[in-house]
C-alpha cells in the first residue's frame, strides 16, 4: 500500500471548506476529534486491506464529509468492516472491480455566535 493518512487528507478539504464557511460556520473542535477518531479507523482498514486511494468531498448543503477509500484486496471480510457511529457506510465494486468503501460522516462545523458589538460613544 501506498501510505496515505486521512485525516490529514480530510483535513487539508476542511480547511478549505472552513475558509468558504467563514464567518457565518465555524470549526468545532470536539467535532473535529470525532473526525479525527474516525479517520484512524479508516485508516486501519486501509492498512489491513492494501488501501490505494482516499477521496474526499463535502456536501456544501449538509456540510457533511464523504471519505471514498479504495481498496487493493480483493478478499475483504465484509463482516470485518464495524463502522463506529455516527459513521454511515457503503461498499460496492467500481468500475475496476476494486472494492470501494464510502464513509458518510457528520461535518465539524457549528454556526457561529454572531459578534458583539461595541457601543461606540457619540460626541
Amino acid at each position: 500500500m501506498e501510505y496515505f493518512n486521512c485525516f490529514n487528507i480530510v483535513k487539508l478539504v476542511t480547511d478549505e471548506a472552513s475558509n468558504q464557511f467563514s464567518p457565518l460556520f465555524s470549526e468545532n473542535s470536539l467535532k473535529q476529534s470525532r473526525l479525527k477518531s474516525q479517520c484512524d479507523y479508516i485508516n486501519k482498514i486501509a492498512t489491513q486491506y492494501n488501501g490505494i486511494s482516499c477521496e474526499i468531498e463535502i456536501d456544501s448543503i449538509t456540510m457533511e464529509i464523504s471519505i471514498m477509500l479504495t481498496l487493493a484486496d480483493k478478499h475483504l471480510a465484509l463482516s470485518s468492516i464495524n463502522c463506529p457511529q455516527p459513521v454511515k457506510s457503503e461498499i460496492y465494486l467500481n468500475e475496476e472491480y476494486l472494492i470501494c468503501l464510502d464513509f458518510l460522516v457528520p461535518g465539524i462545523w457549528s454556526k457561529s455566535q454572531p459578534r458583539k458589538e461595541v457601543p461606540r460613544c457619540l460626541n
